[in-house]
């Protein structure tokens, strides 16, 4: 891929972004509520590994480190 060629598909990119970021806007709370929804429904179908929990408890026990060192 030449210089102009990568300079077309990162301005197809910014043209894609730049859609996705209006479509998102124009939607109502209420659809924007549904389609949160939906994502947290759909977390079942992906099972979580063994580091994916290894990793949420090294992030609990900073925050828990972070939040004892600065609780006012």
């Amino acid at each position: 891929m030449d210089r102009d060629e990568m300079r077309a598909w990162m301005k197809r990119w910014e043209i894609v972004n730049e859609y996705t970021t209006e479509e998102a806007r124009a939607l109502t709370p209420e659809e924007k509520f549904r389609r949160l929804e939906m994502l947290f429904a759909s977390a079942s179908l992906f099972p979580r590994s063994a580091a994916d929990e290894e990793d949420e408890e090294r992030v609990r026990e900073l925050w828990m480190r972070l939040r004892s060192r600065y609780r006012h």
